[in-house]
């Protein structure tokens, strides 16, 4: 939850976008678009267990779900399946390290480089949806607009991962006004039903292309893209957002993995009884999340001052050397 009961039952949402779009400069856009505050856009049941608005979230749950809640529908891939393999790529990326190590045959090579890859992507997913600040990718928007087979597939999830980091790296410098979560949710939302040309007709054709080109140069929201843009450029990153690469070779891998082979969702013959479902007793209170969510916060915090001190240091270290020569030339 992103507010107090009291802050969210006080408010009552615009769901238009002209409530949302000031006029300006694209940066004043963005800047202004940031500091929407949650009650603007988001309003809860009256007992807050579920959403009401925005539409494409109504009757989605507050808390975050899991594969024992009455909410969670058998078709889904799991996300506590996902997050159980990561040991197994560990270990995969550990064995082909060392047949890379004895022979950097192109398979060995692009073996490694692919287990590599799976592995961060693992570990950035499991930092952001294996613990209860975030609430489950399935909840980003309503069932009824969710592809049938549910968004626990890994290039999905790291993308949603990743924009959350920028997003969070924003929301420390007190920029961002939402959750991170919530905002991210809310613009790939609202893109998604400018895309429903009938009304009342379901989003799920369009909810994964526009996770997917929320950020990219062709977005179908711009201001968000200069919003991850702006963090990247606040953190350093700038190319992160700029022209991509050419991609690597795609090589074809005999024996332990095959060509193109990247871990998805995985869908458990019975889904209640995969991955350690919780149990009703068992399931995060509201102060549980609540908590979590401001020890994620503080840590944010001290990373961005962390960084403003070293990056101070780094410069000071800089304009001293440049000063050197003028000063030993005065000498």
């Amino acid at each position: 939850m992103s507010r107090s009961s009291q802050d969210r039952s006080s408010s009552t949402p615009d769901e238009g976008e002209s409530a949302h779009s000031p006029a300006g400069t694209d940066h004043e856009k963005m800047i202004a678009l940031l500091s929407t505050p949650w009650d603007a856009v988001y309003q809860l049941s009256a007992d807050g267990s579920t959403y009401l608005k925005p539409s494409f979230l109504r009757g989605v749950p507050v808390q975050k779900i899991n594969e024992s809640s009455d909410y969670w529908d058998g078709n889904w891939g799991s996300l506590d399946a996902y997050i159980a393999r990561e040991q197994e790529e560990e270990r995969s990326k550990a064995e082909f390290k060392a047949l890379k190590d004895l022979n950097p045959s192109k398979a060995h090579l692009a073996g490694h480089k692919l287990h590599s890859d799976n592995v961060s992507k693992q570990r950035k997913i499991r930092e952001m949806f294996g613990g209860n600040a975030i609430p489950h990718p399935n909840q980003l928007v309503s069932k009824h607009h969710l592809p049938f087979e549910g968004l626990c597939e890994q290039e999905l999830m790291y993308k949603i991962g990743c924009k959350l980091s920028d997003l969070e790296f924003l929301n420390s410098r007190r920029q961002l006004t939402m959750e991170p979560w919530d905002f991210f949710r809310w613009r790939v939302g609202v893109t998604m039903e400018k895309k429903i040309l009938i009304p009342g007709r379901s989003g799920r054709d369009h909810v994964k292309s526009v996770v997917q080109r929320i950020s990219s140069e062709n977005s179908d929201d711009p201001l968000f893209r200069k919003a991850v843009e702006y963090s990247a450029r606040l953190q350093n990153h700038q190319g992160r957002y700029g022209p991509k690469k050419k991609p690597a070779r795609d090589y074809k891998i005999i024996g332990k993995i095959q060509k193109g082979t990247t871990p998805q969702g995985y869908r458990p013959t019975a889904p209640r009884a995969v991955g350690g479902g919780r149990t009703a007793a068992s399931r995060p209170s509201a102060e549980d999340v609540l908590r979590e969510r401001r020890e994620r916060r503080a840590r944010l915090q001290q990373q961005y001052q962390a960084q403003s001190t070293y990056q101070g240091v780094n410069e000071r270290r800089r304009q001293k050397a440049l000063n050197q020569p003028a000063n030993a030339a005065s000498e």
